[in-house]
């Protein structure tokens, strides 16, 4: 284990009201907390894992009660469901309709719905679990799965969402909550339970991309560009044949139940480590054991409690940070204490409210952090440090857009950060500093695309040109390109 001692200076205190009020051209914006999130999804349509859990904490976050009198609207307010055990699973899967627990499992044992039984240890994020012993429902019950205690033995029981009594709130499989009581099923009581999966829930649609290319003082450092995904609730990686060139085919980088986004950053050794949040809502990270080489076996916890989204960068004097978004809506961070060294204790807070799970961050040609989120109005936010590696502008500045739903950032040749946002119209949008370490093009550049996710990720090639990545509406990897250095963008989307 790595040495975590912490540096208090750098430590932020966050503003406690209600919504955060940030200064920007003299006015002031407000990070809307009560703003609908924008869906990934719509209803009956393709879902990611990580969108099918997110849905089902908002009801959590929200403290719905259970009843079967009424229902309750879903994260982006279009339709209602009702607020029992059928229902959370129906809300959180995304359905048009609210179908009883009975039918449930009638449409997954005639495989129609969408619907299908499948093996218990076969059990993905966002499955469900039915039981229904007379085909009545008078002793129906049903549970969203969210992952095992323990991925290698799964005797040893599974973390779930679950809605069982009038009055009570949903059980949250990563906190204590409904009166004390945490969502978790021994195996005995999994047992009990037919496993069932929904066919339109995707491994790969808004589970994670990044890119990272392996840059530093290394005479080992590759200089190739390496991109990153989730699958399954596992990491996989492929990599440059050569720097600007060619791809690899998919390697695995293991994990379980890994979700809610995925991030890269090299090393100042030209070592990248890569980041990404689990099941139980901490962060994990492993790193190469040399640059361009084998990576560490193990992934190791950060800690960190309900995040649901992350991104890195390196500091100018070598240091990662990494940034993590929570169920709260605030933005916090860790950073090592020496480049390549062991981390800070404790996770800071750069504040934030009604803040989505879309994060990103660029370093300036300066070599201050420069941080980018999407705030719950669908707008595009940033702050940045003050100087290198010190303290960060108190507020966050507003740089407009609508209906937003994913960012990334990355630096042009030049110097002149760019940042990449996915709209609700399923396009790629782009805007860039005018000039380096200094302000922004009033709009936003259309790169296209079609039923884009809301992941999306970039990085600059050893040759200058910046490469951006993101998951379609199909569940696959895609790119596009600088054709050159602080040039105009290759004609299409290529799979990658």
């Amino acid at each position: 284990m790595r040495s975590t001692k912490r540096r208090p200076s750098r430590r932020l205190t966050g503003t406690t009201a209600a919504a955060l009020a940030v200064a920007t051209l003299g006015s002031t914006i407000t990070l809307m907390a009560s703003a609908p999130a924008q869906a990934a999804s719509s209803a009956t349509g393709t879902i990611s894992r990580t969108e099918i859990l997110t849905r089902a904490q908002d009801w959590v976050d929200r403290g719905i009660t259970y009843t079967q009198s009424y229902t309750a609207t879903d994260t982006d307010g279009g339709h209602g469901y009702r607020r029992d055990c059928s229902g959370l699973v129906a809300m959180a899967w995304h359905l048009g309709s609210s179908p009883l627990t009975n039918e449930f499992l009638s449409y997954a044992q005639a495989g129609s719905s969408g619907m299908r039984v499948i093996s218990r240890d076969d059990f993905r994020p966002g499955d469900a679990m039915v039981r229904d012993s007379d085909g009545y429902g008078s002793d129906g019950h049903m549970e969203l799965f969210s992952h095992w205690k323990n991925p290698g033995d799964h005797t040893q029981g599974a973390y779930v969402y679950s809605f069982n009594t009038n009055g009570e709130t949903v059980e949250n499989p990563s906190a204590v909550s409904n009166f004390q009581k945490l969502g978790f099923n021994s195996w005995s009581e999994v047992t009990g339970y037919t496993a069932i999966r929904y066919d339109r829930a995707a491994d790969f649609v808004d589970d994670g991309v990044a890119l990272a290319t392996s840059t530093g003082s290394a005479a080992s450092t590759s200089g190739r560009m390496e991109a990153f995904r989730i699958s399954n609730g596992r990491v996989q990686n492929k990599w440059q044949l050569e720097p600007n060139g060619g791809w690899s085919g998919w390697g695995d980088l293991g994990g379980s139940g890994l979700r809610g986004g995925v991030a890269a950053v090299s090393n100042a050794d030209g070592r990248l480590e890569v980041f990404a949040v689990g099941g139980d809502g901490q962060l994990y990270h492993k790193w190469q054991q040399t640059p361009g080489a084998d990576w560490v076996d193990a992934w190791e916890s950060l800690g960190g409690e309900n995040l649901v989204g992350v991104a890195a960068g390196r500091n100018n004097d070598g240091r990662l940070e990494v940034f993590a978004t929570a169920s709260n809506g605030r933005i916090y961070d860790r950073w090592q204490l020496t480049a390549g060294g062991g981390w800070s204790a404790g996770w800071g807070d750069l504040g934030g409210n009604g803040t989505s799970s879309a994060l990103a961050v660029g370093r300036n040609d300066d070599g201050r952090l420069e941080v980018f989120t999407v705030g719950g109005d669908g707008q595009l936010y940033h702050k940045w440090q003050q100087t290198p590696g010190a303290d960060w502008i108190s507020g966050w500045e507003n740089l407009g857009g609508s209906a937003l739903k994913g960012v990334a950032v990355g630096s042009n040749a030049d110097g002149r950060l760019e940042v990449f946002v996915v709209a609700g119209d399923g396009h790629l949008y782009d805007k860039w500093q005018t000039v380096k370490n200094g302000g922004w093009v009033s709009g936003f550049g259309n790169l296209g695309g079609n039923t884009l996710s809301g992941r999306v990720a970039a990085a600059t090639n050893l040759d200058g040109r910046l490469e951006v990545s993101v998951i379609g509406g199909d569940g696959n990897a895609f790119h596009r390109w600088q054709s050159v250095p602080n040039g105009s963008w290759n004609s299409g989307w290529v799979l990658l």
